[in-house]
């Protein structure tokens, strides 16, 4: 688990564009990094219904971002009304509303969650 203190940002860059496998078929791909451009892993992506953000198991489809920080979802049909779900421990979820495919990059900021962490250890 990666504990993080001080203003860290993940910075989340967002490469959202149709790719035509078929007619209706749309890839959504892009890359996570921080504040000094390294890459982070295990960061999970949903692709979800407008209408689902309150539950938590409902998506449509989902990723977690590699070892270089990479994800990639494929989803069959074209791209209305859906929100786009970034987390990680330690840090405050992003949803991106209205995801529309665009031919230009997409650069969000995921902010650290300022809750702190404390370890504590019983006296016997």
């Amino acid at each position: 688990m990666l504990v993080v203190r001080g203003g860290l940002l993940i910075y989340l860059i967002f490469f959202a564009f149709s790719c035509r496998l078929d007619e209706n078929d749309t890839i959504i791909k892009g890359k996570v990094i921080d504040s000094r451009d390294s890459p982070i892993e295990n960061v999970t992506v949903l692709l979800k219904n407008k209408d689902s953000l309150e539950y938590p198991e409902h998506y449509i489809q989902g990723a977690i971002s590699d070892k270089n920080g990479k994800f990639k979802l494929e989803i069959k049909g074209k791209l209305s009304d859906f929100v786009l779900y970034v987390g990680k421990i330690g840090y405050k979820d992003l949803i991106i509303k209205n995801i529309k495919l665009k031919l230009k990059d997409h650069e969000v900021v995921l902010l650290e969650d300022n809750s702190e962490h404390i370890d504590y250890i019983p006296k016997n």
